[in-house]
Formats: C-alpha cells, sequence, structure tokens
C-alpha cells in the first residue's frame, strides 16, 4: 500500500504542471462510478484515489480478482505476490497491456514473468521509472511507430 500512496503523490504532482484533455460527460460518470465503488467497497480490499476534478485516479485492489474498463485518465493497480497470481489476470489483461514495469524481482522471477508478458501480447517490459520514456523504435502494440513516416529508396 505504500507504493500505491507514493503513486497518488506523484500523479497529485504531475497534474498540476499538465494540462488535461476534455472528457466526455459519460466518461466522467462512468469515472466518478468506478472511484466510489473503490472508495466506497463493503468487500474491503478496495482503495480508490484522485483529484476532485478527475485529472487522474488511482483504482487499487488488494484482494484476489481482477476488473478493468478503458476509462480515461484512470490507472488500475492489483497486488499480486507471485507470477502464478498474475496468470488469474489473463482473461482480463490479455491483449490490454502494452507495457509492464518491474522493480524489486530475482532472475528466476523475472524469467516466469517474461513468458507471461509474452502470451499476454505485451510489446515492452522495462525497469518502473522507464516506462514513460520508450526508445524511437518500439513496436507499440507489435507496430513500429515511425515507419508509417519514412519513405525507403532502395539502390541496387
Amino acid at each position: 500500500m505504500q507504493l500505491i500512496k507514493r503513486f497518488t503523490i506523484a500523479l497529485s504532482n504531475m497534474e498540476t504542471g499538465a494540462a488535461t484533455a476534455r472528457m466526455k460527460d459519460s466518461e466522467a460518470a462512468a469515472l466518478r462510478s468506478a472511484r466510489a465503488g473503490y472508495q466506497f467497497s463493503e468487500t474491503g480490499g478496495k482503495h480508490g484515489f484522485g483529484a476532485q476534478d478527475l485529472s487522474w485516479s488511482l483504482l487499487y485492489q488488494d484482494s484476489p480478482g481482477v476488473y478493468s474498463e478503458n476509462l480515461p485518465r484512470a490507472v488500475w493497480a492489483y497486488r499480486a505476490r507471485t507470477v502464478e497470481e498474475l496468470r488469474d489476470f489473463t482473461p482480463v489483461l490479455s491483449g490490454r497491456v502494452q507495457a509492464m514495469g518491474l522493480a524489486g524481482i530475482d532472475a528466476a522471477t523475472r524469467s516466469r514473468l517474461e513468458e507471461l508478458v509474452v502470451e499476454w501480447g505485451v510489446s515492452r517490459m522495462v525497469p518502473v521509472g522507464q516506462m514513460a520514456w520508450p526508445p524511437a523504435d518500439w513496436r507499440h502494440n507489435g507496430q513500429m511507430q515511425l515507419l508509417p513516416l519514412l519513405n525507403w529508396t532502395e539502390f541496387e
């Protein structure tokens, strides 16, 4: 939970320096509903954090199970103690995760995690602090992002 609290502080600090795009009323309603579901959950293990103006939201679940929906400015976070617990997330996350950050794991665990992210279709696994700065040749969703901007000339 300490990491989650630190993450909320970072999101709050980041919000002051970045302009946010306009959100549709339906998106704002869905985001408020999701946050309320986490903030006032009776099952325990769920926590919702965020700015009043919805510029950012963090929805954290400490208990087993995973749920996610495409909401703007929302980070869904789940606690998994083992790679095997992460495998339980496959039905929901497979094909939806573009990059995975990792920290503080040994080589054997990393190897098992690498197998899992390949199954999920993740295109990039990096240390947490490097997720926001992909290399220029990164294949976002498996596709080269710069290639459509180039014209090739072949000399034979």
